[in-house]
């Protein structure tokens, strides 16, 4: 199995919050068109309709639900930012760009938390899952199958955010605390419930936290193993941190713990 590793990629969508408008349209085209190449679909309309990206996506994980369909969306994503690079990246998917290509700054929002949650589903995510079949087909079930309750409680929470602006972070944990629940309680009730909850939840705070950056000091999603906060405030320094899992290399086509769990800021 290849893939890459997203990080250095993905981590141009956590600094594009604002970007400008100086969209290369002819590069951002041809790239959008290597990703319709990579995953084998049509993406003409992905980036001015989030529900088709979205359904992109969703279309990709298949049935039997293994990592390999995780992968592909992945590297598809890896293969998108590679060909427009930082400052596109910044450019096209920033705020002011995504909004100078004719979006509503509320939708323009929604894409950077869509962006930001696959960002987490292709990093830590990914780790979280990898080498655990059994967690992996069924949190790649409940993405698939219980859009439903998904796209209900990001409903909710996009009419609370966008009538009352000033209680976002309540909301945020609301929307968090609803997907928590939704990937505990769906097909991982009996397998690990606490590690897809957290999954769930951690997605949720990343959708959140494009929009709503100073709501990452506030809340919080349980420890996968603990229940406990996974996200702290360090006191010298002021970052938030979260709990990383071990980090893991390929070798000989196994996975071997590289880096041991860790406190890392964002």
């Amino acid at each position: 199995m290849k893939f890459a590793i997203l990080l250095a990629a993905l981590c141009g969508v956590a600094f594009a919050q604002f970007g400008t408008d100086n969209c290369v349209s002819s590069q951002f085209a041809a790239c959008n068109s290597r990703l319709s190449d990579f995953w084998r679909t049509d993406t003409s309309t992905a980036w001015k309709d989030l529900s088709s990206l979205d359904r992109i996506t969703q279309s990709l994980i298949v049935s039997p639900y293994t990592i390999d369909s995780w992968v592909n969306v992945c590297n598809g994503f890896s293969s998108f930012y590679g060909c427009l690079g930082q400052n596109q990246i910044r450019n096209c998917l920033g705020t002011v760009g995504l909004v100078g290509s004719g979006l509503d700054l509320n939708t323009a929002y929604a894409y950077q938390g869509f962006l930001a949650d696959w960002d987490f589903k292709c990093g830590v995510g990914f780790w979280t899952m990898y080498e655990r079949k059994v967690l992996t087909t069924c949190v790649e079930s409940t993405y698939v199958n219980y859009q439903q309750e998904i796209q209900a409680a990001l409903s909710t929470y996009s009419t609370a955010t966008t009538q009352d602006p000033n209680n976002a972070c309540k909301y945020a944990q609301n929307l968090m605390n609803s997907w928590q629940s939704t990937y505990s309680k769906g097909p991982c009730r009996t397998v690990n419930p606490a590690q897809a909850g957290w999954i769930g939840c951690q997605s949720a705070r990343e959708w959140s936290n494009a929009q709503f950056r100073h709501c990452k000091h506030t809340t919080t999603c349980a420890s996968p193993t603990t229940m406990d906060a996974v996200t702290r405030v360090n006191a010298q320094t002021g970052k938030t941190e979260y709990e990383t899992l071990p980090f893991y290399q390929i070798v000989d086509n196994k996975a071997v713990i590289l880096e041991e769990a860790s406190w890392i800021s964002e």
